[in-house]
């Protein structure tokens, strides 16, 4: 029987190295493109502008709230539907006002789209 209690011997193996050479490499360096490495950094404002000539951004939208207190002091809250025309949103205090005459403060809430990007000067390109 043979004695194993030495451990495997590693003679038999072949590892490949763990460094090469310059010369082992299938291409010399000297035939490689050197690697083009540059950061510009630009620094810069920023602006914040309504995304009115943005095709993806929701539309924007109004609606009115009504501001009355009751008697107990609480505030009605009551809301008429969010609409894209000023127009149309302006006509819900009027039917509310007759479900409630006393009810005559309102609120307009507005959701409108903003964007936000570098502040842009004559001349400057953006790539």
């Amino acid at each position: 029987m043979a004695d194993t209690s030495a451990g495997p011997s590693l003679a038999h193996t072949s590892c490949p190295p763990a460094r090469q050479d310059a010369a082992d490499l299938s291409t010399p360096r000297e035939a490689a493109p050197a690697p083009r490495l540059r950061t510009v950094f630009r620094f810069t404002g920023w602006t914040l502008s309504q995304a009115a000539d943005e095709p993806d951004m929701p539309p924007v939208l109004h609606q009115f709230r009504c501001r009355a207190e009751d008697e107990d002091g609480t505030v009605c809250g009551a809301e008429g539907p969010e609409l894209q025309s000023f127009n149309l949103a302006q006509s819900w205090p009027f039917v509310h006002v007759k479900e409630a005459p006393e009810h005559r403060s309102y609120e307009h809430l507005a959701r409108v789209p903003w964007t936000i990007g570098p502040k842009v000067g004559p001349g400057t390109v953006i790539s």
